[in-house]
């Protein structure tokens, strides 16, 4: 969208019409899409800052920001998006076969095989134990 209206101001600037600063910015307010959260943000813009402060420039600044805020929005709120576990730890934490982390099934098997070993060293000790009495 700022694409599109940064190449039209060039291409009106090269036929000789020239729009103000104010006029730019109400047709770039005009440009934005009817979906309720441009219209409110839209809406604070204006009554934030004053009409006449109001730039080009500072405009599209903050309407990219709001727009980067929707799309990290959309991602988290997207139930099919999958962080990716190795940007949160240094180095490689897992090994290259697999690359992801333990699930808890997988978690829960190794915890059980370290219980089933430790039960089976106490039957041996309890047998070893008999035996010598």
């Amino acid at each position: 969208m700022i694409e599109r209206f940064g190449h039209l101001k060039l291409e009106l600037g090269r036929h000789g019409i020239v729009y103000s600063q104010e006029e730019l910015v109400d047709k770039l307010f005009d440009s934005l899409p009817n979906d309720q959260d441009w219209q409110y943000y839209a809406l604070m813009l204006k009554n934030t800052i004053k009409f006449e402060d109001l730039t080009v420039d500072l405009l599209i600044e903050r309407l990219e920001s709001h727009e980067l805020e929707i799309r990290k929005t959309n991602k988290v709120n997207n139930t099919s998006y999958q962080q990716n576990v190795e940007l949160y730890y240094r180095g490689n934490m897992f090994d290259q076969k697999s690359k992801s982390g333990f699930s808890a099934g997988e978690a829960q098997r190794i915890h059980l095989n370290k219980v089933l070993q430790e039960i089976r060293d106490i039957i041996l000790l309890v047998l070893i134990h008999q035996i010598q009495t």
